[in-house]
This record gives structure tokens, C-alpha cells and sequence, in this order.
């Protein structure tokens, strides 16, 4: 064999080898300094593609968002990319509900509970009416706690109905400022409102009184009629009607009628 014939056995084996080798094993290239030549070229994204990028939160090393532009964020005018400033961060801190929310809770709660002690009343009076001779003073002494309770209960939502003025809704913002028209309008609705609502169940309350007084006064002439057509009693002229006002009297204490004072209709 001569030195040309055995130079080309060597290249065939040397090609076979590294067909097979090929075959197997596929080639690849690192395309790293390919990722970081256009990395390092690009622009920097924009606000808006940063806003709707889609950003794993949960990975500790995305560097996408600075804490400045998240603070920025916080602020307001920072999305509509106006400048944020401290006393605006002061004002949304500050800033908080009027006044008079808590104040139209706190009447919306005592009716509700007013409206459960009238109709617990409205079995009290309904038993006491009951015509009898028995001695009635504990339902009289129940009556009388019950009656107080609710004149109380429309007093106090007067009073603080009277609180929910334009001054009220603006003293909840720090420095306090002068109540806008907005802000005046709806204090006066509110109040409104509210003033509305006790004077219609102070009515309803109130009519349940008179009808109450009139049972008492229609049961208290009967038995009259019962004790003068019975021969027990025997009365005339003015004597019989001092003797019916007294046994009304006695037959529905003062308290069963405190006048309310009305609300001012602002």
C-alpha cells in the first residue's frame, strides 16, 4: 500500500467516525452573546407596556419595577403621570368620610330598635284594655318604662339630626376647608331625609296613643253605665261627669301622651 492510498483509507475512517458521531450526538451552539448583544441594544420599555406586561410576582429577582415608580403609583396623579407631591400623599391619608355618615347610622340604628319597642307596646296595650277589675299596676309600671324609652329614643335622633349640618361634612378633611355646594346639598338631604322618618313614626306613635286613651275612656264609661244601671251608684248632673273624668283619669295615667317636639323640616 502506498502513502496515497493510505491517506485516504485514514480520511474515510476519520469521516465515518464523525458521521456516526454527528448522528448521535446533535450540534448546538450557545446563542448567549447573541441574546446579550440585543439585550444591551434595546430601548428601555414604556410605561404603558411596563403597566401591561405580564410579570411574575413572585420572583424575587424581577427588576422590572424600581420601589420609586411603585411609590409613584401609590400617589395620586402618578397614572396619569402627573407629578405627585407630599401634600397630596397627606390628603389621601387624611381624607376620610363625613361626619354625618355616623351620625345618619346611629339614627337609622335607634329607629329600627324604636319600631320593636312599639310593637312590644302594642301587646301591652292590648292586654291592659282588656276590660277587668283586677289590679293592673305592674302592667301599668311596664306601660310607663316602655312609653319613656321611646320619647327618649325621638328625642335623641333630634338631636342628632341637628348635628348632620354642611360644617359637619367638611371637618373631616384636614386643613378644614369651607363646605362646597355639593356638600351642602347633600347634608341637607340627609338631614331631610332622616327628619322624615322620625316624624313618621312619631305620628304612627302617636296615633297608637289616642286610639289606646280612647279604649281606656270607652271601657271606663261602661263600667259607669254598669255601676249606675246596677243600683251601686246613683249620680246626676255634674257629680256623674266629675266622678267619669276621675275613673279616666285614674284608668290611664299622664304618661300614656308625651307630646314630641317636632322636627325641623330643613
Amino acid at each position: 500500500m502506498n502513502a496515497w492510498s493510505a491517506g485516504e483509507s485514514s480520511r474515510a475512517v476519520y469521516t465515518t467516525i464523525g458521521t456516526n458521531q454527528s448522528t448521535e450526538e446533535p450540534v448546538s451552539r450557545s446563542r448567549t452573546n447573541f441574546f446579550l448583544s440585543i439585550r444591551s441594544s434595546s430601548i428601555r420599555p414604556s410605561r404603558t407596556a411596563r403597566r401591561y406586561s405580564f410579570v411574575d410576582d413572585s420572583d424575587p429577582y424581577d427588576r422590572s419595577t424600581t420601589p420609586d415608580e411603585e411609590n409613584q403609583r401609590l400617589l395620586p396623579g402618578a397614572e396619569r403621570g402627573g407629578p405627585s407631591s407630599p401634600h397630596a400623599s397627606s390628603t389621601l391619608i387624611n381624607s376620610t368620610p363625613p361626619v354625618w355618615i355616623d351620625l345618619s347610622n346611629q339614627v337609622q340604628d335607634i329607629l329600627s330598635h324604636t319600631r320593636s319597642k312599639i310593637a312590644v307596646l302594642d301587646k301591652l296595650h292590648a292586654k291592659h284594655a282588656l276590660p277587668g277589675f283586677a289590679d293592673r299596676s305592674v302592667e301599668e309600671r311596664e306601660i310607663e318604662s316602655m312609653t319613656t324609652d321611646i320619647t327618649r329614643d325621638f328625642r335623641k335622633c333630634q338631636t342628632l339630626i341637628q348635628q348632620i349640618t354642611p360644617h359637619a361634612a367638611s371637618s373631616s378633611s384636614f386643613p378644614p376647608s369651607k363646605p362646597s355646594r355639593h356638600q351642602v346639598l347633600t347634608a341637607q338631604n340627609v338631614q331631610r331625609g332622616l327628619a322624615a322618618k322620625v316624624q313618621d313614626l312619631s305620628g304612627a306613635f302617636r296615633k297608637k296613643q289616642r286610639v289606646y286613651m280612647q279604649k281606656l275612656q270607652g271601657h271606663a264609661i261602661k263600667n259607669q253605665d254598669l255601676l249606675i244601671a246596677s243600683g251601686a251608684v246613683s249620680l246626676k248632673g255634674s257629680d256623674s261627669v266629675k266622678a267619669l273624668e276621675e275613673d279616666v283619669e285614674a284608668a290611664s295615667p299622664f304618661y300614656l301622651y308625651v307630646p314630641l317636639p317636632e322636627l325641623s323640616d330643613r
